[in-house]
């Protein structure tokens, strides 16, 4: 009697098995990696942020003028200029030289607010000076804090310090405060 050889292969036991196993697993992992991905944009922001404010700091150092940091009125947008700007926005003949204007917009989605209970007004351009950085590298206002908010995403604080000039950056709460 001849005998069949066995043939290498998989039983289909074994195969139900596998795939089982590969369902508990994405079912575990896909939840997790599904937000890794989410507050790119709040950071992106921060960043920019965080950015703007040492650019203007090493810009009022540099030319000896003071720079302020201001948001637009709908909070889409950054500022970092000299104090010296005219009405129309634009650096008087007298400031001496070109000192830098630097605008950027925040990533789609993203704005930023202050903190403050009681916030500046927005001036006649409609920007709302949040900070003065003094050309010692200092920032006249003690303490600044700033929300950077995206729709579903946990907000991000940006906390600019008086004394130094300096930023450092901190989640806030669900309710948007600062810990």
């Amino acid at each position: 009697m001849i005998r069949p050889t066995a043939r290498p292969g998989f039983t289909l036991i074994e195969i139900l098995v596998v795939i089982a196993m590969l369902v508990i697993l994405g079912a575990v992992l896909v939840p997790s990696m599904s937000g890794l991905g989410r507050d790119t944009k709040t950071k992106a922001a921060a960043d920019l942020v965080q950015s703007c404010i040492a650019d203007g700091r090493g810009k009022a150092i540099e030319t000896g003028l003071n720079y302020r940091f201001a948001i637009s009125s709908d909070g889409n947008r950054v500022r970092v200029a000299p104090e010296v700007l005219d009405t129309q926005g634009q650096v008087p003949d007298s400031a001496g030289g070109v000192p830098s204007v630097r605008e950027d917009n925040l990533p789609t989605g993203v704005t930023i607010v202050t903190i403050d209970e009681d916030p500046p007004s927005p001036d006649a351009n409609g920007w709302i000076v949040l900070a003065t950085i003094l050309n010692d590298g200092t920032c006249r206002e003690d303490l600044v804090e700033l929300k950077i908010s995206e729709a579903s995403v946990q907000p991000l604080g940006v906390r600019i310090r008086g004394l130094t000039g300096t930023t450092v950056l901190f989640n806030l709460t669900a309710g948007g405060k600062s810990p």
